[in-house]
């Protein structure tokens, strides 16, 4: 194999460049001391110099300013990123000066002179928040608030015995919904039928005591319900799982209040949506903290999707004049985004990549990255049906 064929595509966090020259330099860092009537100096050396990169490249092509705009972008980003380079492969680098020309002679193309250095680690200690510990700590607050809210807003004292039977319907409901929600993971479901049994157990209870007309222990297995299915479920199940929760607990209806008891049914509702509405979030909340994530652009959505839920649900809240519900949201979503935008924020970025035809992940995760290794990530991430057969337009990391 000649070295032309083991050339790799240049680039940088994931922009592709032409390169028609390169170099580099690097050394030892040495402190040279001279001392008075001795001939011989002294040379203490310091340790390695940091590798740097100098490149003469281009871009080209009809649409060839977008090509140059999304390169000068990936060079003043902050932060380190990948390069490939032609001849050695792929090195952590930051980006240091650049310089671009364009003429008219040479229409359609723009050059560049590029320099990076080595991107090393900082090995001094540095203070750092520990935002999942905060999600944590939000959630479990959220949980106390919401019990607070619900036995304030929720009564069965002095009415009559049909608001019981609709309080426990509508758990019953919840329970079964519960029940036939799919977990994603294989030999759960027999965990999660344990919990629907020990649910109606609770029920029957109440209901073979009518004298205990407010249902003390409601919130707390409202709460066990959805946890335990959270931790049984993988983390896409769970997430699906609990928006249809949240869905569920808006559907809940009352008749109009007409009488003083229709109003007490009205307002146990209300209570009772907002109960498994907000403990579902909380969960959500948690699943969040906890998840994997493979890249700038997934932390971001997923930030803006479930602020957006738990946003949607204070204003609800306060709309109905739910301080405790109104507040303990929104801490938990100042939580939420904090954990997700300092977790998120250093992770590579998505891109778009397009071909004139479909390839082998094999081939174009080398095209991309110089690692034909990564291409069951392509495939994951782009939901290919062969591996012979990548979409030939797609999304892939930045590096």
């Amino acid at each position: 194999m000649s070295w032309k064929t083991r050339l790799r595509p240049a680039s940088f966090r994931g922009v592709p460049f032409k390169v028609d020259t390169m170099g580099g330099a690097g050394g030892r860092r040495l402190v040279v001391t001279e001392y008075p009537k001795r001939d011989v100096p002294s040379a203490e050396d310091m340790g390695r110099q940091g590798r740097r990169y100098t490149f003469n490249v281009y871009v080209l092509g009809e649409d060839y300013e977008a090509a140059r705009d999304k390169l000068i972008e990936a060079l003043e980003t902050l932060g380190s990123g990948t390069l490939v380079h032609p001849t050695i492969g792929n090195i952590e680098v930051k980006a240091g000066d650049f310089s671009y020309e364009e003429t008219k002679n040479d229409g359609g193309m723009c050059r560049f002179a590029l320099s990076f250095v080595e991107a090393g680690d900082n090995l001094y200690p540095a203070a750092t928040t520990d935002t999942k510990a905060g999600v944590a700590g939000a959630a479990r607050q959220a949980k106390a608030d919401l019990t607070t809210a619900f036995d304030q807003g929720f009564s069965l004292a002095g009415q009559p015995g049909f608001l019981l039977d609709d309080a426990a319907a509508k758990v019953s409901d919840l329970a079964a919904l519960l029940g036939g929600l799919r977990t994603g993971v294989q030999g759960t479901e027999g965990s999660l039928t344990a919990a629907r049994t020990a649910f109606s157990v609770l029920l029957a209870s109440v209901m073979d005591n009518p004298e205990n007309h407010v249902v003390s222990g409601l919130p707390a297995t409202v709460q066990s319900l959805l946890s335990g299915f959270r931790s049984i479920s993988s983390d896409e199940a769970a997430q699906a799982g609990l928006r249809d929760v949240a869905d569920y607990a808006e559907t809940l209806q009352s008749p109009p209040a007409t009488t003083p008891s229709r109003l007490q049914q009205a307002q146990n509702t209300a209570a009772l949506s907002t109960l498994i509405a907000g403990s579902a979030l909380v969960e959500r909340a948690l699943l969040a903290s906890t998840i994997e994530l493979a890249s700038y652009d997934d932390a971001a959505a997923l930030r803006r999707r479930l602020t957006g839920d738990l946003d949607g649900a204070a204003v609800a809240a306060a709309d109905r004049d739910d301080d405790i519900s109104f507040r303990t949201l929104r801490r938990l979503a100042s939580a939420v985004s904090a954990d997700l935008t300092a977790r998120g924020g250093s992770l590579a970025r998505l891109i778009t990549f397009e071909r004139p035809r479909p390839l082998p992940a094999a081939v174009m995760a080398y095209q991309l990255y110089g690692d034909a290794a990564r291409a069951d990530e392509l495939l994951i991430r782009n939901k290919a049906a062969h591996p012979l057969f990548l979409p030939a337009t797609g999304q892939a990391l930045n590096a």
